[in-house]
Order: structure tokens, then sequence, then C-alpha cells
């Protein structure tokens, strides 16, 4: 049976306190949260012929993936042939910009390790900010598809409607199927939301990290645990899961120290990934912190959250043509503040969280910060947030909330309209090999 889209009906039940009766936080839904009529109706068909939640969910996600697949294959064959190049006698050869820029270091570590290389713009000093789980999954499936290009492109793909197919069944538990299914649409249409589509280890932190907030949701707590561990072993910035992590385990126990158990202690397998990465880097380079000193090579430096974004401005700000001659600052900046305003939407308004659901919002707002805590102090490019607009999509939290605001038509046709238009321009301007995100 056929079932709409927009199928609301609140699946999260209401916190329970001691003594049996419903918490005055949540027992009482937002305006927000009240369903339309039509979503009360396309709920009762839901009730009536769909039991199958999780493939519910797989279709979403596969459709999201097929389309915007369509349309990364027609932007590429449109981008090649604007480059005034011969037509190729292999078409894979157009494909080969997909896995442009840090999409090679995956490749080059899954086939050649950390160590034994150079080159003009690869060389084992600066390899081990890469973290290895995308590079052992690519070489892995190597020894069955042969070309490590192809394991990761198919590791990619695989990942991509895996990671949206959790990140849709997780929204549609706490909401509906409405804002799910805006959810995957607004994170794929989203400027820099392409990378989720290429051969980068984006798709897969992005089911790593869903996964294990799915899995925090439901009280696994050992599964969770092991999935972060994995999730750290992708990218450093895992390892804040240990903020929701501390946050939902918590909240499941009414926030009381005496109902602490011996579960909690599968948050020590958090940090796992980073430790065992360390252990590897202190036998190859004999510093256990090389991936974090290996930052500075590529010009990062740690500093406050809102230096990154004072820097951008200013740049801006004494640039004559913005839109000419600095548009990637501008994007950036761009992506990082419609990111924040999403996510503290998420704490206040009529689309906020229910404090039971902050674990979501805290881990996106500990993931921008994350972010821009780590800005670029190259003085020749002059781009402060380098990569936060493609960073951005790791809080994802925030499209759940723009999934949720999307109930508007103006918000969603004018998102979508802008968004896709946005990154038409910017994947054919990677396309042709420019730096973007």
């Amino acid at each position: 049976m056929h079932v709409p889209e927009r199928t609301l009906q609140p699946r999260s039940l209401p916190e329970v306190s001691p003594a049996g009766t419903a918490s005055p936080e949540t027992d009482q839904p937002s305006a927000a949260d009240q369903p339309l009529a039509e979503d009360q109706q396309s709920a009762e068909v839901q009730r009536q012929g769909t039991d199958r939640p999780w493939l519910r969910s797989l279709r979403a996600a596969a459709t999201v993936w097929l389309i915007t697949h369509v349309a990364y294959v027609a932007l590429t064959f449109f981008a090649f042939f604007q480059s005034n190049r011969p037509v190729p006698k292999s078409w894979s050869k157009a494909f080969a910009n997909w896995g442009n820029w840090d999409a090679e270091w995956f490749v080059v570590i899954a086939t050649r390790g950390y160590k034994g290389y150079h080159g003009p713009d690869i060389d084992e000093e600066r390899s081990a900010a890469f973290f290895p789980m995308y590079s052992i999954l690519i070489k892995i499936v190597s020894f069955v598809v042969v070309e490590p290009v192809v394991a990761a492109v198919l590791i990619a793909f695989a990942a991509q409607i895996a990671a949206f197919t959790v990140l849709h069944r997780l929204t549609e538990q706490e909401f509906d199927g409405g804002s799910a299914s805006r959810t995957l649409w607004y994170l794929v249409a989203f400027p820099t939301g392409f990378y989720l589509g290429l051969t980068y280890n984006a798709s897969l932190y992005l089911l790593l990290v869903v996964s294990a907030l799915y899995l925090m949701r439901r009280g696994t707590w050992w599964a969770a645990g092991v999935v972060c561990a994995l999730a750290t072993a992708t990218r450093s910035a895992a390892l804040l899961l240990a903020v929701p992590f501390c946050y939902e385990y918590l909240r499941q126990h009414e926030f009381r120290l005496r109902r602490i158990r011996w579960d909690a202690g599968w948050i020590a397998l958090v940090p796992v990934g980073i430790v065992s990465f360390a252990s590897y880097c202190w036998v190859i380079f004999g510093d256990p912190l090389k991936f974090m000193h290996a930052q500075a090579l590529w010009d990062r430096e740690r500093d406050w959250p809102w230096i990154g974004i004072y820097q951008t401005v200013k740049i801006l700000h004494t640039t004559p043509n913005i839109f000419a001659n600095d548009v990637r600052n501008l994007m950036d900046l761009g992506s990082v503040l419609v990111v924040i305003t999403m996510l503290v939407l998420g704490f206040v308004g009529p689309w906020r969280y229910r404090r039971d659901q902050w674990f979501l919002p805290l881990f996106g707002m500990a993931s921008i910060l994350f972010v821009i805590c780590f800005p670029s102090a190259d003085v020749i490019n002059r781009v402060p947030l380098l990569s936060a607009g493609r960073l951005v999509l790791e809080a994802f939290p925030a499209f759940m909330v723009a999934g949720r605001i999307g109930r508007n038509q103006n918000f969603d046709r004018g998102y979508c309209f802008i968004a896709i238009l946005l990154q038409g321009l910017w994947f054919t301007h990677f396309l042709l090999h420019h730096f973007i995100g």
C-alpha cells in the first residue's frame, strides 16, 4: 500500500516519573508537535497498512540516493564537456574528479599505508590527519573488486544509503514521517551535500554517528559504545558522542546517581578508535599525537569558536567584490550561520526539541563548535573557515529541525530552490577541480 509522505504521529512516549505519572515537561507537546489534518489521515493509513518501518526508511533513503546521483551524473557530463576536454575513450575518466582533493588521500593510504611515499600533493607527514577507518574498508573491499577507487565508491554509496535509512528511522521515531523525509532531502540538498555521495568519509561518518545516537535512544549501551569506537576511528570529532551518551544515559535513569548501573561503563568504548590510532602513530611515526600535530601542516590551529567567524567577516568586509573574489569565505560563513541558527531553534521556539530529545541538539551544537574551533591560519588563501561548509553536514540534528520547519510550504520551496541552485553551481565548480568546502 502506498503511504503518503506526511505521516505525522509522534512515536516518542512521554517521560514517566518515579510515581508513574507523566512528566509535565513532555506530556504536553508543543504547537509544532500537533498533527495537521492531513498528517492525521496519513497516520491512519500508516496504522492500517504499514508495519515495516525499516523497509519504509530504506525505500526513502534509496529514493533520495538514486535521484541525487542521477543529477550528479548529469552535472558531471555537463562539467566535463564545458571544460573543452576531448571525448574520453572511457567514460570513467569523466567521473575521475569525484575523487578530487581529500578523497585521494584515503585511496593512497589504503594502498600504500601512512608512510613510504612522497609526491607533489601527498606526503606521509600530512597523512596522519586522516583517520584510518574508511581506508581500512577500502583495503578490505579492494580484495574483492581489485580497484581501490571502485572500492571507495562502493563503500561511499552503501554508507550513504545506510546512513539515510537510519536517519530517516530516527527522525520518524522522534517526530513523524513527513519530517523524516524532509530531513533527508534538506541534508542532501544543502549546497555541500554532494560530499555525502562522493568518495569521502563523510557518509561513513554520518552512518556511524546517527547509528550510535539511535542505539543510545534505545538504551542499547554496549552496541552504542561499539559504534562510537568505530566512529572515533573515522573522525576525531566522533569523540563528541560522549556528550549525548552521558546526557541520554542520565536522562533514562532520571538524572539520579544511585540509578546508574554497570552498563554506563560502555562509554569507555567511545575513545577506543582514537586511542588505537594513537598507538599506531606511536609505532609508525614515533609520535602518538601525530594525528594532532599533522593538523599544523594543514594550517589548522585551535582557537576560540568566534575567531574564525570574526576573521571571515573581516575579510569579506575588506573585499571589493565578495561575489566575484571571495565566494569560498561567503559559502563557509553562510553554511556555519545557517546550521547554528537551526540548532538554536532546536532549543528555543516552536520547533524546539523536547527536553527528552536534547541528546540530538547537544551533539549538533558540539559538532559545529568543534568545526569552528579549528580555523585555518593559511595567510595566502585567507579562508579561516576552510572546509566548514562541508563539515557542518556532521551537525545533522540541525537538518531535523529544518525538516520540522518545512511543514511551511514557503520555507520548504524556498530552501529547496536556493539550496539546489547553489549545490549545482558548487558541484560543477568542484568537478572543474576547484576546491569547494
